[in-house]
């Protein structure tokens, strides 16, 4: 099950090396081949006798990897693992690593690639989720979201490949099958693929609310979602967090007659592990209304096409 102790940081080494698995899916932005096969495929019990492994990443990462120089390209694609490109109307942005046996599952979702900067060196938020049949299996609904989210990847952007990968997940895997009652999910699986985030993230969040939270390296150039959230939500106070040196808000935001009223503020923070600084790429959204808070977090940035 996810971690007992939030004021430990979740080491995704360690969550990737504690257990071995028959089955991986993993959705990544970005990706590199050669952190992958030298490194993951030898290193990580999660894959390193895992035989099922389908990795679903951006187009346009698929392309760069296809067309790199000899001595960058992939020497194990289709033979070791699965390598699908995902052609989304914008950019196939999800951070989602589900592994499984047949009584078993980990579920690790959040802001990291599966890059050696995502999984080492950056300042990411995630969490992990385990079950077991009969002993762990608080999260099975979301497991059962996380599987049907992989399904739609395989019948949006059907191959032979990835529908026999996805096929061979569901018969080994027969507890992933059905879907759970939303109503007793203490976590949620939201996705895009059918509906605008933020529509569904309106629909979760009480009214009235207090305070919102924004962690994002990632703006646009233009501050108005900043209108979106007082115009949606009508929080009386908005903390919006970011890095200094990475972030891409712009002075337009700072501008904002909601900043200069102070209604809004804005907060640049440094983040380090063990006392190595850490660029932050961790994305969250934390809306505060009575004695309520809603945490939401995973790959979108506070951008509007995420």
């Amino acid at each position: 099950m996810a971690r007992t102790n939030k004021n430990v940081r979740l080491d995704l080494h360690d969550a990737l090396s504690r257990h071995t698995y028959h089955n991986a899916v993993l959705c990544t932005y970005t990706f590199e081949p050669l952190f992958f096969e030298d490194y993951c495929l030898e290193q990580f019990s999660a894959l390193t006798s895992n035989n099922n492994i389908s990795v679903c990443t951006d187009r346009g990462t698929y392309q760069k990897i296809a067309t790199a120089p000899e001595s960058q390209r992939a020497k194990q694609v289709n033979l070791r693992y699965l390598l699908t490109p995902i052609d989304t109307k914008g950019s196939f942005h999800p951070k989602l690593f589900l592994f499984s046996t047949k009584t078993s599952g980990r579920l690790i979702l959040g802001s990291a690639n599966f890059t050696r900067p995502g999984l080492t060196s950056n300042a990411e938020l995630a969490d992990v989720f385990d079950f077991d049949v009969g002993d762990q299996e608080e999260f099975l609904p979301l497991f059962q979201d996380a599987f049907a989210f992989v399904s739609s990847l395989a019948a949006g952007w059907p191959t032979d490949s990835l529908a026999s990968n996805v096929q061979e997940l569901r018969r080994t895997t027969p507890w992933l099958g059905g879907t759970a009652d939303p109503e007793i999910r203490s976590v949620r699986l939201l996705h895009n693929l059918d509906h605008a985030l933020w529509n569904q993230i309106m629909v979760m969040v009480p009214q009235p609310v207090d305070r919102i939270h924004v962690l994002s390296r990632f703006f646009d150039e233009s501050p108005v979602l900043i209108d979106r959230l007082m115009q949606d939500f009508g929080p009386k106070h908005l903390f919006l967090y970011t890095q200094n040196g990475v972030t891409t808000m712009t002075a337009d935001w700072l501008a904002h007659s909601c900043v200069r009223a102070g209604r809004a503020e804005i907060l640049l923070c440094t983040y380090e592990d063990e006392g190595r600084q850490q660029p932050l790429h961790a994305k969250a959204i934390i809306f505060e209304t009575g004695q309520t808070k809603i945490l939401v977090y995973g790959s979108a940035n506070f951008t509007a096409p995420d």
